[in-house]
């Protein structure tokens, strides 16, 4: 373990997020930084993102140096170049657990009373970025230096499950997916698992979520044993038929979208959930091919 990854393990097992926070923001008061609106929202996110096992890192080389990395000599171990005073802009790199192949650059821009907040991983095509906005005045009150740094945000447990849930959360698994690690998000758990889930939802739900990445639309199309349970629970009869005939290698997607598409031109003109469902079967499977 670097010395960098000692300091970073130390300040999670030793403080509290609040404690952290609290040092982080003492700590720049004392090397005489004038903490802003902005400031406190960026603190934060950046001590949530290492109480999930991010690690400030170096952007441009292979290797993390604790010199290039950690403000040394203060408490908050900010990254040196953490903000740009003259331009509002914020740059810090992370990486997740030593894997140094997906970096994750956090980049915020202030301009007036809004902070636009985006979470950048790379190496990942196409490029994925999260993005974040807020009014600094609505999260962050204008109060006395001497006011305790907790008492400066409005809502602060609101605002840490914003930024968990819309920025941390999704970098996260994005990352962790991508180098086929378990995680709690649904691609990131096993697919017996998800046959499991998603065999209980409706076809209008599983078209909706054969929509959402490649990676479920090949997973959810190529899976025999989903379409043979739902052909069963719309159309028991024909099933029995099918099974009697003793029929081999029975496409059985295809057989029920035959009969859905069927069943909605047999009632004539139909409304719109019934127009999307045949829009849906036609088009997923070429937009979306099994390699």
């Amino acid at each position: 373990m670097s010395s960098m990854d000692k300091s970073i393990e130390d300040i999670r097992k030793q403080h509290s997020e609040q404690e952290f926070l609290e040092r982080t923001i003492l700590s720049l008061n004392q090397d005489s930084h004038e903490i802003s609106p902005s400031d406190l929202i960026v603190i934060l996110l950046y001590t949530l993102m290492l109480e999930s096992e991010f690690s400030p890192c170096e952007t441009d080389c292979g290797g993390i140096h604790e010199s290039e990395t950690l403000n040394s000599g203060t408490a908050s171990n900010l990254p040196n170049a953490w903000k740009d005073d003259q331009t509002n802009v914020y740059k810090i790199t992370f990486i997740l657990n030593q894997i140094a192949e997906h970096r994750c650059r956090l980049v915020g821009f202030l301009i007036g009373d809004i902070l636009e907040l985006n979470l950048i991983v790379s190496n990942i095509v196409p490029k994925i970025v999260f993005g974040l906005s807020f009014r600094c005045s609505d999260v962050i009150k204008k109060t006395q230096p001497s006011t305790p740094v907790l008492a400066r945000y409005t809502n602060i447990r609101q605002l840490k499950e914003k930024l968990k849930k819309e920025l941390l959360y999704p970098v996260r698994c994005i990352i962790l997916n991508e180098v086929h690690v378990l995680n709690g998000s649904l691609l990131g758990i096993p697919d017996d698992l998800k046959h499991k889930i998603y065999s209980q939802l409706k076809l209008n739900d599983i078209y909706s979520l054969l929509m959402s990445c490649h990676y479920m639309n090949n997973l959810i199309v190529s899976d025999r044993r989903l379409w043979k349970k739902l052909f069963c629970r719309y159309y028991p009869t024909a099933y029995n038929e099918l099974i009697v005939d003793n029929r081999e290698n029975i496409d059985w997607k295809k057989e029920l979208q035959k009969r859905r598409q069927q069943r909605i031109a047999s009632r004539g003109p139909f409304g719109f959930s019934d127009f999307r469902e045949v829009l849906l079967q036609s088009w997923l499977p070429s937009a979306f091919p099994i390699n």
